[in-house]
């Protein structure tokens, strides 16, 4: 059986914690680069989403719905197949391109030729099914002053 005083103490709250500003400042310090990453990803998010809102809205209000809604399935389409032909090169880049060493390097080479590879076949398989489902038109993509 044990007592209180046979078990270790707890840790009292704020103790054994070095909450000095120079010891906080060093643990950021040594982490600044996720951070500042991580805010230029967030930032470039959002400003992404508002181009593409204020893009679609001055879109609505120009042209008719029937080509807006083409537009928006065209680039839904193209996105989805940008993003299953980049096997997921973005993510790891963030993860392991922080390395300098040859094995580094040497996996992002492999890793960009097998993203170019896998892009180019898949584009080209989308574009085949793309001329099965919708054969291509002679009306000219866009017409003169209309």
């Amino acid at each position: 059986m044990t007592t209180d005083t046979d078990a270790p103490s707890r840790p009292q709250p704020g103790e054994g914690i070095d909450d000095s500003s120079d010891a906080t400042r060093a643990r950021v310090g040594e982490h600044r680069h996720l951070i500042t990453g991580s805010a230029v990803l967030v930032i470039g998010a959002a400003v992404q989403a508002l181009g593409g809102a204020v893009f679609w809205l001055i879109a609505a209000n120009v042209d008719a719905k029937s080509v807006v809604g083409t537009g928006t399935a065209l680039f839904t389409s193209v996105n989805f197949v940008t993003y299953v032909a980049g096997l997921g090169l973005p993510v790891s880049l963030a993860r392991f391109a922080v390395g300098r060493s040859d094995d580094a390097d040497t996996i992002y080479t492999w890793s960009m030729l097998a993203t170019v590879v896998a892009a180019a076949a898949i584009g080209a398989a989308y574009l085949g099914f793309l001329s099965l489902v919708h054969p291509p038109s002679t009306e000219p993509l866009f017409a003169a002053g209309g």
